[in-house]
């Protein structure tokens, strides 16, 4: 995080002991600077630990539960393969739970975000059997034909993409 944001949205959980690490580092060499003495090197340490306490403070409100965490931090990381994928994930999980009449515009979502996903990369492999699992299961027959070919093309030396293709060709008893 000290050069560029990590790039995926729970990289911060590990970071909370390095960056603690760092915060002592940071007092420490303050705690040396000749022309801070006593009161001053301490109202100083006091301000620097204030800080980082303010921003670890404010930034708890979004670690309430994943759907928060993935809610407050995408608008940031829209090239973030991993958060893409995630909220795809919640929103596919929640997707029974929520009135009919909301259905379709959650269709809409969840593809949006496994669409995106695959926009970011091609090396996902769980990302293509689960976009074309949700074409399925949404009634949006070809286009899950298509993931599934694509998925075929890009991983030949593996089974699961051909278990789904076969799995579609057994919906419609082919």
């Amino acid at each position: 995080h000290l050069a560029r944001p990590a790039t995926d949205i729970y990289a911060e959980r590990f970071l909370f002991v390095p960056s603690l690490g760092l915060l002592l580092v940071v007092v420490g060499l303050l705690a040396k600077i000749q022309f801070l003495k006593g009161r001053q090197a301490k109202f100083v340490a006091g301000a620097v630990l204030l800080v980082f306490f303010t921003l670890s403070w404010k930034r708890n409100y979004a670690w309430k539960d994943n759907e928060t965490l993935l809610k407050t931090d995408l608008p940031k990381l829209e090239n973030c393969v991993r958060a893409n994928y995630n909220y795809a994930l919640l929103l596919h999980r929640d997707y029974y739970e929520i009135p009919e009449n909301q259905r379709q515009e959650r269709q809409r979502q969840i593809l949006k975000y496994y669409e995106r996903t695959l926009q970011l990369t091609d090396r996902l492999l769980v990302a293509y059997v689960d976009f074309g699992g949700a074409y399925m299961e949404f009634g949006m027959h070809d286009k899950a034909f298509a993931i599934f070919q694509k998925t075929i093309e890009l991983f030949p030396e593996i089974a699961v993409p051909y278990v789904q293709m076969a799995k579609y060709h057994m919906t419609f008893k082919q």
